[in-house]
């Protein structure tokens, strides 16, 4: 199997973007934004989960029972 068309698809990536990269590092780049795009889907899907379930509202509870919450406009 020929990879000939990486090393194309490299130097067509490296002129459009004006950056020096090897293949190796366009592949780390790229493994790196999904995963940073995963991890925060995965984060925003724990926040949206916690406020459905109602755990902000006990957080916000022993906050003010402990006086560690400081509330903005009491």
């Amino acid at each position: 199997m020929s990879l000939d068309f990486l090393d194309s698809w490299v130097a067509w990536v490296n002129a459009a973007t004006g950056v020096e990269f090897s293949l190796h590092g366009w592949l780390a780049f790229i493994l790196g934004a999904i995963g940073v795009l995963v991890l925060n889907v995965g984060l925003m899907l724990l926040v949206i989960r916690s406020n459905r379930q109602g755990h902000d509202e006990v957080a916000d509870e022993v906050g003010r029972t402990t006086g560690h919450h400081k509330v903005v406009g009491d």
